[in-house]
């Protein structure tokens, strides 16, 4: 269905409405998406969902950053932030990249030269166990008020990981 058909269908309460940021032209299938400060929507954008690239394969996955650079209500600038990556779950935007999850591991993405582009892959969590199911990874990346972030945990794996100091 077209992205005016969809809307159509929506249910709203009175005094809300609905507006058009982005469609699939834009992205694949969506996993998560978050908002960073600037205002740019940053997107997980997969092709491999459910079932990930094998070891031997190159990911085809990446997570993208979406701007309406004109001021109308719709994204017309579409920035890969990072790919060759492996049904990214979870996202939150952090000062200088993004902080991801992509099988097997959680990862802090940087970009160190403001190109908006990922320059430095930092592992910080891992690897996770994903030997029954991709749909639940680790995903839901939110900032608690204690400066912390948190994350939910899928529903079908045992997962025991490791800090990159060992811990």
């Amino acid at each position: 269905r077209t992205p005016q058909e969809e809307q159509a269908g929506f249910h709203l309460p009175p005094g809300f409405e609905i507006e058009l940021f982005a469609d699939e032209q834009l992205i694949d299938k969506p996993l998560n998406m978050a908002w960073d400060s600037r205002g740019r929507l940053w997107i997980s954008s997969t092709l491999e969902y459910p079932y990930p690239a094998k070891p031997d394969v190159v990911p085809r996955d990446s997570i993208r950053i979406l701007e309406d650079t004109d001021g109308d209500g719709r994204a017309d600038k579409v920035t890969v932030f990072a790919d060759r990556l492996n049904i990214p779950m979870g996202l939150i935007p952090v000062a200088d990249g993004v902080i991801c999850f992509s099988i097997p591991n959680l990862w802090y993405l940087r970009d160190t030269d403001g190109d908006d582009q990922v320059d430095q892959r930092i592992m910080l969590l891992g690897p996770f166990d994903t030997s029954r199911d991709t749909h639940g990874m680790v995903s839901s990346l939110s900032r608690g008020s204690d400066g912390w972030i948190y994350a939910c945990h899928g529903f079908n794996n045992q997962s025991t990981v490791n800090a990159q100091d060992g811990s």
